[in-house]
């Protein structure tokens, strides 16, 4: 074997050596990306639709103005809700201040409604009436 036959292996030799583990790699690479868009691809044709809806939806409010309805609506809205939020806190502050004075008003009333059970009846005298 002469001196450049040699050469020519050890560099076929090298590339093969080399070629192997990035192919092997590749292929492990392409196998994932198609296992990932298969997972993904109803995901994406699901969101695509649901993007079309909005557009539809979008250019129907866009016709008559709408757009500025919808958002007048929610804003009323919003400002209703604020203002229950103010009540509903308002709300929970009277009963924080007025339940103890109620719970203590009923401990009190069953108290005294035990205490004049306990307590034996005084005798009446009877009661004549006038001839």
């Amino acid at each position: 074997m002469e001196a450049y036959q040699a050469v020519i292996v050890a560099v076929v030799a090298l590339l093969v050596g080399v070629l192997l583990p990035v192919l092997l790699q590749l292929f492990v690479a392409v196998r994932e990306v198609r296992a990932t868009v298969a997972q993904v691809g109803p995901a994406i044709v699901a969101a695509t639709a649901t993007v079309e809806r909005l557009e539809r939806l979008t250019a129907k409010l866009e016709e008559g103005g709408r757009v500025d309805q919808a958002l007048a609506a929610v804003d009323t809205l919003t400002q209703t809700v604020t203002k229950l939020q103010a009540s509903a806190k308002s709300a929970s502050a009277l009963g924080a201040a007025v339940f103890p004075v109620i719970a203590a008003a009923v401990q009190a009333w069953r108290a005294a409604s035990e205490e004049a059970a306990a307590e034996p009846a005084e005798p009446q005298p009877p009661v004549r009436v006038a001839p």
